[in-house]
């Protein structure tokens, strides 16, 4: 089981603590809530938490820090690209 942040609750994303394989569970630190990620993901990078479709914002630190560029379904990491 992997360990993420989730900055504030606004967040559609969160932080990975550890890099983690797709399957494996990924726990939110504060709220203890938990999901499955869909792919293998490096530390340090961004996994969506709630579905985000094309044109989207994609929150973090409860603010919008871009647009998705493509579908992300909860568990899909969240990059540059997205």
């Amino acid at each position: 089981m992997a360990i993420a942040i989730r900055v504030t609750e606004a967040d559609n994303v969160v932080v990975l603590f550890e890099d983690v394989k797709g399957g494996e569970t990924v726990t939110v630190h504060e709220t203890r809530d938990s999901y499955v990620a869909r792919e293998d993901i490096h530390k340090g990078n961004k996994m969506a938490i709630a579905p985000i479709k094309t044109g989207e914002a994609i929150i973090k630190y409860g603010i919008p820090i871009g647009l998705a560029t493509a579908d992300a379904a909860v568990g899909e990491l969240i990059s540059a690209g997205n």
